[in-house]
């Protein structure tokens, strides 16, 4: 990957995540059932307003959701840490056990895990040691798991110096990785308009005039609770149908995932956070896209469009008419472009920050160790043989899609 060092931000620079801290002044626990999990929604969003680097994805309302619908098969695992009983830290987890009997392996990952861009944990910025006491916790109760894997931590994470500082612990090893980046640029005065490149704007002004002359063009922002239903229900009608014509399935297809996306989104939306748009022409909906917009900072979730349009790029311009929406409006200052290094991302601007896997392990043999291959190294590998994952990816999306028509 092509360091772009002006965009940079040091993983290890930040000054949250000193290991040192006043055992006396913190008190810690592990809270596992959903009753004292919504006891914190409050707690939570007190906590949250004192972070100046929070996301959409840190907030109380995007991980009780996402429990709600992916809580099969996984077990609460969420740290607090007060300070004279106020609440300074939250490690938001939950443990999974992957496998089948004797070869089984259990997890600690963040919840949210695969759906959520960004995965952090919480820390008032005015007690930066409570991290050292969170982490301590999750060494402690290293006998309730086998391995701990967290996705998508930021650059700017408390967690990353902290565990740069506790590596070594005895039986445990901590490894640290870049998984992917999310690109961004800023919103105001519109000067995204010359970050992006030439071609990008060039071509998309003559794609959007080409439409223009052909009919009605029009950007449709939801404005009613009542509209979203019907947004999703053609986003995921376009999203099946385009990639079924790739040959690839898509996670529409899957009911669970439409009734974990469709409750989300309501539940953002009536905080104020989620922002679904739609291009019409000539009447019909050809692109739709769901972003949430949180304190003034737009990232694009999910989009699809209707295939048959492809030559006039659908999601650049639907992306294009957001913004400039959004800048009219004064929305947003940033807009993000989600977790990914895709190709097209790169044309609309050079800024970005890393997101790592943080993996902490403990000395395996045998089939324990094949499943902690499978997570390292196979999986990433086949990730990067088209041909192979797609395979795999089909048949896992037709063996959830049985499961769920069996009940």
């Amino acid at each position: 990957m092509k360091i772009e060092q002006e965009n940079a931000v040091d993983p290890l620079a930040s000054n949250l995540g000193s290991p040192e801290y006043d055992a006396a002044t913190l008190t810690a626990e592990v809270l596992r059932d959903e009753g004292s999990f919504l006891c914190l929604r409050d707690e939570w969003a007190e906590l949250l307003s004192r972070m100046s680097q929070a996301t959409v994805f840190s907030t109380f309302q995007w991980h009780y959701v996402w429990w709600k619908h992916h809580r099969h098969g996984r077990q609460l695992f969420i740290v607090t840490i007060r300070e004279g009983g106020n609440l300074v830290a939250i490690g938001p987890f939950c443990l999974q056990r992957l496998g089948l009997g004797n070869v089984s392996l259990r997890r600690l990952e963040f919840l949210g895990t695969k759906s959520t861009d960004v995965c952090d944990v919480l820390v008032d910025p005015s007690v930066p040691h409570a991290i050292g006491k969170l982490v301590q916790i999750i060494v402690e109760h290293s006998k309730e798991w086998d391995v701990a894997d967290l996705w998508q931590v930021p650059a700017w994470s408390p967690l990353l110096p902290a565990v740069q500082n506790t590596r070594s612990q005895g039986h445990l090893q901590w490894s640290m990785e870049e998984q992917t980046i999310e690109r961004f640029f800023r919103l105001d005065r519109g000067a995204w308009k010359f970050t992006a490149s030439k071609d990008i704007v060039r071509n998309t002004q003559r794609r959007r005039n080409s439409l223009a002359r052909e009919g009605e063009l029009g950007l449709v922002v939801c404005r009613e609770e009542g509209q979203i239903d019907q947004f999703l229900a053609r986003m995921a009608e376009m999203h099946i149908q385009r990639w079924r014509e790739r040959g690839e399935p898509s996670a529409f297809a899957i009911p669970s995932h439409c009734h974990w996306l469709a409750e989300v989104v309501h539940e953002l939306f009536r905080m104020g956070w989620a922002y679904l748009a739609s291009i019409t022409f000539n009447g019909k909906t050809v692109a739709i896209g769901c972003y949430f917009l949180f304190r003034r900072r737009l990232t694009s979730y999910v989009y699809s469009f209707e295939s048959s349009l492809s030559r006039y790029s659908p999601a650049t311009l639907l992306a294009w008419m957001v913004l400039e929406h959004c800048e009219a409006e004064g929305l947003a200052d940033i807009f993000d472009w989600g977790e990914g290094r895709e190709e097209y991302k790169s044309r609309w601007t050079r800024d970005y920050f890393s997101l790592y896997r943080l993996f902490l392990s403990k000395q395996y043999g045998g089939r324990s160790h094949l499943l902690l291959g499978w997570s390292r190294r196979l999986k990433p590998w086949l990730q990067s043989q088209a041909r192979y994952w797609t395979i795999l990816r089909r048949a896992k999306h037709r063996w959830q899609g049985l499961k769920e028509r069996l009940g």
